[in-house]
């Protein structure tokens, strides 16, 4: 995941910086010789900047769709881990049913046995 989320950032990254080498371009292409250098240094500054901006709230974007995954993952584990020990406690508490139904069982058939035995011996 964080992978994929990292190659899609840096093609998004990939993808403003050429915006931002065609901007700079086309403005380049745009200026005559009567323009004044520092005007076109402050439009390139200009647009650097917003480059940038995007590419913090890009970032930032994707920073935070991580954490709520990794965020998701956890209550996952942490569910599944709850519903684990639940299992586990109820699979004791059918063993110990279990094994007293057995030795009631158990405890029954001797009773019964010795009831044959002494109805033998009676008649």
């Amino acid at each position: 995941k964080h992978a994929a989320a990292t190659k899609s950032l840096q093609d998004e990254k990939s993808a403003l910086e050429a915006s931002l080498r065609q901007q700079i371009a086309d403005t380049q292409a745009k200026l005559d010789d009567s323009v004044p250098q520092d005007k076109f240094n402050e439009e390139i500054t200009q647009i650097k900047k917003a480059q940038e901006e995007e590419l913090k709230k890009i970032t930032t974007e994707h920073k935070s769709a991580l954490q709520q995954s990794t965020d998701r993952e956890k209550k996952r584990e942490e569910q599944v881990g709850k519903l684990v020990t639940k299992l586990k406690s109820l699979t004791e508490v059918l063993r110990k049913e279990r094994d007293e139904k057995n030795d009631a069982s158990k405890k029954l058939k001797m009773e019964t046995d010795a009831n044959l035995k002494k109805n033998k011996q009676i008649q």
